[in-house]
């Protein structure tokens, strides 16, 4: 898809969607609502009250996995360790027990 866009190509063939994966369909499907910009894929999406535009960021699906463990593992996250009886947080310093 982000060949296609790069190269500025008009909307996919049907002949080239055939056998493609689903999400590469959807995408086919919003041509006109993707967005190439420096050189990263973007879906565009008016806001509810349309005074804006919201860009969301197309990753292959290969990079999501990478991507969440990156977000939501990281200490910085906030997430509790599931491993650590609650007990423990009870009695730390961070009041958030």
């Amino acid at each position: 898809m982000l060949l296609w866009k790069r190269n500025q190509a008009a909307q996919s063939a049907q002949q080239e969607v055939q056998g493609t994966s689903k999400a590469t369909k959807g995408l086919c499907a919003q041509w006109n609502q993707l967005l190439l910009e420096d050189d990263m894929l973007y879906s565009q999406w008016q806001t509810k009250d349309g005074s804006g535009t919201l860009l969301e960021l197309v990753l292959p699906r290969s990079l999501v996995p990478d991507i969440l463990t990156a977000f939501y593992d990281a200490p910085s996250a906030g997430h509790l360790d599931v491993t650590k009886p609650l007990s423990e947080y009870e009695n730390d310093s961070t009041g958030m027990a």
